[in-house]
């Protein structure tokens, strides 16, 4: 979910980049290279299975029982939210930055 999420915004962005002359464009361009490493991010994170989501009876790569959630998994689970939260602000920064060359 939070990969298509994030690959509907770099598809935006990058639309609305266009549609953008300079100093305006250039932060939304980079602001979809953000979200593009968030979805790259996101992809190792379920490639690798580096995350415990319970039962699911639609995603078996995450099927397991409750006690597989360890503090070891929880600890990487946040390393993993925490390096998509610096994205996150960074891109935000980015379309404020755009928004501000508009005015």
């Amino acid at each position: 979910m939070w990969s298509d999420v994030r690959k509907s915004a770099v598809e935006c962005l990058k639309w609305d980049a266009d549609l953008l002359d300079d100093p305006a464009s250039g932060p939304l361009r980079e602001a979809g290279g953000l979200h593009q490493k968030e979805v790259d991010l996101f992809a190792q994170v379920r490639r690798e299975k580096d995350a415990f989501q319970g039962y699911d009876r639609f995603d078996r790569w995450t099927a397991g029982p409750l006690d597989r959630w360890t503090a070891e998994v929880r600890e990487r689970e946040r390393d993993i939210l925490s390096g998509a939260l610096a994205i996150e602000t960074d891109a935000i920064g980015q379309i404020a930055k755009s928004l501000t060359a508009m005015e």
